[in-house]
């Protein structure tokens, strides 16, 4: 009776004790939650910053309902950040508010609320943006310009026409004009395009105002911009050419396709590239012979990888054999060799997968850390039913990179042969394994 009575005593007083233990114990996803719902400024925009460079959304919902009641500026801004980054709806009535209520709001907030609604393009902000440029509102008027340009589509005509009247009451360096040149652009009014034209062959205007109105004539992609980007090849400033020649995509005309290839030509690197841009943007196929010797000689790493990027845009059977030819070349050095095999891996990633897994195994037994890691993050991308012995080799592996790039193949091409295997890879200590891991089950449709 007394050993009964005493385990009795023993359960009484120690049994909330394990309960309480166990109750504090929490998974990292919920650490993270409460973090949401208690943590101070500097815990939340840590957090948030982890989020960014996971890449991950499943705490959304937690910081749109946070965000609804707070004003702390570090909070908000931080908030409204990552989801511009991400271009992800649920913080525009909270954004409005801030817009409305600027005066009570900490100055990082407005700024990051006037560019979310931006970038969100929520047509219901542009009238208080408005508000904002013709107060002069010295904090917030560059972002509100830019921000209109960006959320005034839907009365494109009538925001032009707001703008180029606005540009007038600025000073003339001010860097205001710039911003409404810009937002020109993003409104695509075809009523700008004079306004924009004389702009980008002045030889008198300044060289970033030039180069702003050519890069919006070729966002409008109107016709009757097409001979003031083809006269501004002809400037004197290499920048200003450099932006004429990668303005020229959108136009179609035999002009314009003689002036891309005439760019070739141009001493300064940056025109070169713009030539290479121009050239995807349009397909050239007239291009391929220039991209081939730019990516082989060109004496500018840049140019090359531009080159090589142009081949992989345009992919007829001329621009394959170029890459192919520079896959095959020893002299090809590691750094193009993987945007080389990028553009095969997506041109044709049934023929080339194959080639490039040989690359990834030779840069790997050579100890090419560099180069092995740049075609496994190529590789991670292809679609191929060849891809499958791969993932298992990955997933594998013992290198957690690579465990990430197995699930992120096994993820693209459904390889359902492969669910016990990753089911096997679940650990709750390694937080982003483990998510990936569900990440990869949910596509496969595995419970």
């Amino acid at each position: 009776m007394k050993g009964l009575l005493s385990v009795m005593i023993f359960l009484l007083f120690f049994t909330p004790i394990l309960s309480f233990g166990q109750d504090t114990k929490n998974s990292p996803d919920d650490l993270r939650k409460q973090t949401i719902q208690y943590g101070t400024d500097s815990e939340i925009v840590d957090l948030v910053r982890s989020l960014g460079a996971e890449n991950t959304d499943y705490l959304d919902n937690d910081l749109i309902t946070m965000v609804q009641g707070t004003k702390n500026g570090k909070i908000l801004s931080s908030v409204f950040n990552f989801f511009t980054q991400r271009k992800k709806t649920g913080l525009e009535g909270r954004a409005l508010l801030a817009l409305q209520q600027r005066d009570d709001e900490a100055s990082e907030t407005v700024e990051g609320a006037i560019k979310y609604l931006g970038v969100m393009k929520e047509a219901k902000a542009t009238e208080i943006l408005k508000v904002i440029i013709d107060q002069n509102e010295k904090n917030f008027i560059g972002l509100a310009i830019e921000a209109l340009g960006l959320a005034g589509g839907t009365e494109a005509d009538a925001n032009s026409e707001y703008l180029i009247e606005k540009y007038k009451t600025f000073d003339e360096p001010d860097e205001n004009r710039r911003i409404i040149i810009q937002g020109l652009g993003e409104l695509k009014s075809k009523k700008s395009v004079p306004f924009l034209s004389d702009i980008a062959t002045n030889n008198d205007e300044r060289t970033v105002r030039r180069m702003s109105a050519l890069e919006a004539l070729s966002k409008i992609a109107d016709s009757a911009g097409e001979a003031a980007v083809i006269s501004a090849l002809s400037a004197p400033d290499p920048n200003v050419r450099a932006s004429a020649v990668g303005s020229l995509g959108p136009f179609n005309s035999p002009e314009a396709e003689k002036a891309i290839l005439e760019a070739f030509r141009d001493s300064f690197y940056k025109t070169r590239i713009g030539a290479a841009k121009a050239a995807a943007d349009k397909k050239l196929v007239s291009a391929v012979p220039y991209l081939r010797y730019r990516a082989q000689r060109d004496e500018v790493p840049a140019v090359q990888d531009e080159a090589v990027r142009s081949l992989g845009a345009i992919a007829d059977g001329t621009a394959k054999t170029a890459l192919e030819t520079l896959f095959n070349d020893k002299g090809t050095n590691d750094r193009l060799k993987i945007i080389v095999c990028e553009m095969l891996v997506k041109i044709d990633p049934n023929a080339y997968v194959e080639k490039v897994i040989g690359a990834f195994d030779t840069a790997k037994a050579n100890k090419n850390s560099a180069l092995s890691s740049g075609l496994s993050k190529v590789l991670s991308t292809a679609v191929s039913p060849k891809m499958e012995d791969l993932a298992l080799r990955f997933i594998t592996s013992s290198d957690m990179i690579e465990k990430l790039y197995g699930l992120q193949i096994i993820k693209n091409n459904k390889f359902t042969s492969l669910v016990e295997k990753v089911k096997s890879m679940k650990d709750e200590k390694n937080p982003s394994l483990n998510r990936k891991v569900t990440e990869t089950l949910d596509a496969l449709g595995a419970p």
